[in-house]
């Protein structure tokens, strides 16, 4: 099986738990595969063929147990209902992250607020009420605001594809003025309709 096989969720795929014990994960493979048709386990990306891998893996005790070490040692922190959470900066409130829906795939930008306080948690609630229904191409799309077991508060923002300013310098170096003049002209505009936005 290749490395990609294993960055799968193997238990998701045969829909049982990570403790189900060989005849469980049998029985799942078996009726997974009635359930999706008598497809063969060779077409790319079937349904059956991904069962297949996950019970070769999950089936045999040697392979699971590499599965379940390779999954430890490669588990990004998970905020909710979003995984695969990559710190991209730091700010007053804590870290902003890049990371996954872990239903829908689609990626989002999180500001988790680490302070535990009635005053941090009002100042993170206003700005998510302020934002909720903008909708500019200057501001990325507010998503969800929801609280943690341990009682932090995350805001969950569209996430922006792109590269930030001093990574387009550092690549390309110094920018001409009519590159630059574009930037402000952004930023105005942005500003023009946040204004009567409150």
């Amino acid at each position: 099986m290749s490395m990609s096989t294993f960055d799968k969720d193997l238990y998701r795929i045969l829909e049982v738990h990570e403790r189900a014990s060989k005849e469980v994960i049998d029985a799942a493979h078996r009726t997974l595969l009635k359930k999706f048709g008598a497809r063969k386990l060779t077409d790319d990306d079937s349904a059956a063929k991904l069962i297949g891998e996950a019970h070769i893996i999950l089936s045999d005790s040697k392979e699971r147990w590499k599965y379940d070490d390779h999954r430890k040692k490669n588990a990004k922190r998970e905020l909710g209902p979003y995984r695969d959470a990559v710190k991209i900066a730091e700010g007053g409130f804590g870290p902003t992250y890049k990371a996954i829906h872990a239903r829908l795939g689609e990626p989002a930008c999180l500001k988790h607020c680490h302070l535990i306080s009635a005053q941090a948690d009002e100042i993170l609630t206003q700005e998510a009420k302020a934002i909720w229904n903008l909708a500019h191409f200057g501001i990325p799309p507010m998503k969800d605001l929801f609280s943690m077991s341990d009682g932090t508060t995350v805001l969950a923002m569209g996430w922006v594809e792109g590269i930030t300013l001093m990574k387009a310098v550092e690549d390309h170096g110094k920018m001409d003025p009519e590159n630059v003049a574009w930037i402000p002209a952004r930023l105005l505009n942005t500003l023009v309709y946040l204004h009567p936005h409150g």
